[in-house]
């Protein structure tokens, strides 16, 4: 009788335990169910409509040191396809990078640091892969990458794709980048950090403020956090951005 009973007893703990793993089960599968979406599934959002010309300059400080920024968009084609091309002139350093303007897909870009540091570092983007080229701080990589399963974006690029976040769609969004000082390809995430009224010398602006990270094993990296601030407002300029190195601040457009 005694044994019926302690079998009676174990088989009731059995059934518990099996429904809670079920639950839980059920569960996990699904906080995967909604892991954020990847940039390109949300292309219509990233469809560019960047002013031609539009010319805006900033204060870039780090340290005690402040310095004119200006950043330059103006209209190309590649490959038979739209463009857009974003020219960064700087004290430190001269930057450009190009863009398809129907998504934002990268077609190329090329960084020449002057000071503190100097390098050069370039990019040339193909349907299935791209060639890496760096050289600085005794550092000298030339490889070709495969493209990823995941659709990807040139990081520097990232902080003026993010003016056509889709705000009010989705809080948060995935994307591949590839690391440029050692051609390593890692995870961004960019999550929306809701709205926030923010003064700089050009003015005070309504702005939606995003973080933009290194998520999953790149979190590991010595990246750190950049933080934006993007106008409510069209054309939904960069008004500030804060990053590890250096922070930029709008003064005006021309």
């Amino acid at each position: 009788m005694k044994n019926k009973k302690l079998l009676l007893i174990l088989s009731a703990i059995i059934g518990v335990l099996g429904i809670t793993a079920a639950v839980l089960w059920q569960y996990n599968t699904e906080q995967t169910k909604v892991e954020p979406p990847q940039l390109a599934d949300n292309r219509e959002f990233f469809s560019l409509d960047w002013p031609d010309g539009e010319t805006i300059h900033y204060n870039r400080s780090f340290g005690d040191t402040t310095v004119d920024s200006v950043m330059t968009v103006s209209k190309a084609e590649a490959n038979g396809k739209p463009t857009y091309r974003l020219d960064w002139e700087d004290t430190g350093f001269d930057l450009y990078f190009e863009v398809y303007a129907a998504d934002g897909r990268p077609v190329s870009y090329e960084t020449i640091g002057t000071a503190p540091k100097e390098f050069k570092s370039s990019g040339t983007y193909r349907a299935d892969e791209m060639d890496l080229l760096y050289n600085g701080n005794g550092t000298e990589i030339q490889k070709t990458i495969p493209k990823p399963a995941e659709n990807w974006y040139e990081p520097n690029s990232m902080f003026y794709l993010i003016r056509n976040f889709p705000f009010g769609e989705v809080e948060r969004l995935k994307a591949k980048a590839v690391y440029e000082n050692n051609g390593s390809i890692i995870t961004v995430q960019i999550t929306d950090k809701g709205t926030e009224t923010i003064t700089v010398p050009g003015g005070t602006f309504e702005c939606h403020k995003l973080l933009l990270e290194p998520a999953g094993v790149a979190a590991l990296l010595p990246i750190g956090k950049f933080w934006y601030w993007i106008e409510e407002a069209a054309p939904h300029r960069l008004i500030k951005g804060d990053t590890p190195n250096y922070t930029l601040e709008y003064v005006r457009m021309e």
